[in-house]
């Protein structure tokens, strides 16, 4: 029988796989942890689904932030199907502390030096959905609030490259609706429909997103939440992910803050 260090370790977060992890950039991630080239139609990809007894209702695509590696982002996603969702998710890869909060500055400046691919990967589930019947929820948390912000971009950016005036390209765009979760972007493009959840304690979206507006629009629903920080990693694991445990259990992190407000601020059926 595993010993309870063992256990700790093993469970998501505990310890990041930040050797393999570049390896799945951009890939879709989906039931079980399972990941799948980018080249693969969205809705091909098995979503993960309730494991609470919930129905789901709806289809939500969720791109993680920084310090994520993928074991850690399935279960963040089954954080959020638990909320009545299938859940889709498109990897935002984790090279550590450091590479990770680059590559963010390289995103915020839109440098092709930070290759994202995750931003690639959900520019063309964009381009995708506006062909399609239906529309999935798109949902950015931390970092991955800037990817969606930049692909939004990407494509609208596109349409206008092929005639198509700023004013339509916004029009076109008005299908999509958009959440964040303590979103790193505070620019997002006209057109989709948005909702943005910032924890005011939460320095991410205070200093470097639309915290910093949230007096001045009606998308943003801001809260005050600190927790105790819970269930952490061992310092000696790797400094950088244990950091990063505190920050997101005590303000910060989907599971623990952010997803349990959605709830509340958009029930699901």
């Amino acid at each position: 029988m595993p010993t309870l260090t063992e256990l700790g370790k093993a469970a998501p977060g505990m310890v990041l796989d930040t050797e393999n992890d570049w390896g799945k950039d951009g890939c879709f991630v989906g039931a079980g942890g399972q990941t799948f080239p980018a080249s693969t139609p969205w809705h091909q990809v098995p979503p993960v689904l309730p494991n609470n007894g919930k129905a789901a209702w709806r289809t939500v695509i969720m791109v993680n932030g920084i310090m994520t590696d993928v074991a850690l982002q399935a279960s963040d996603m089954q954080r959020m199907a638990n909320s009545g969702y299938k859940v889709v998710g498109i990897h935002n890869d984790t090279q550590g502390m450091l590479v990770d909060l680059a590559q963010c500055v390289g995103d915020k400046l839109e440098l092709d030096m930070a290759n994202n691919h995750a931003t690639a990967t959900t520019a063309q589930v964009v381009a995708d959905l506006l062909q399609a019947d239906e529309t999935p929820l798109l949902v950015g948390h931390s970092q991955g609030a800037l990817v969606v912000s930049n692909a939004l971009g990407r494509v609208q950016d596109g349409l206008i490259e092929c005639g198509v005036t700023p004013e339509e390209a916004a029009r076109r765009l008005e299908k999509l609706q958009v959440t964040t979760l303590g979103g790193a972007s505070w620019t997002f493009p006209e057109g989709p429909k948005y909702c943005h959840v910032v924890n005011f304690m939460d320095v991410v979206p205070m200093a470097t997103g639309v915290g910093v507006i949230s007096g001045l629009s009606d998308t943003v629903h801001l809260f005050g939440q600190v927790n105790a920080p819970h269930h952490l990693p061992q310092v000696q694991d790797g400094l950088g992910n244990y950091l990063a445990r505190v920050v997101d259990r005590s303000v910060h992190g989907p599971q623990d803050i952010y997803i349990p407000k959605l709830e509340e601020i958009a029930p699901t059926r």
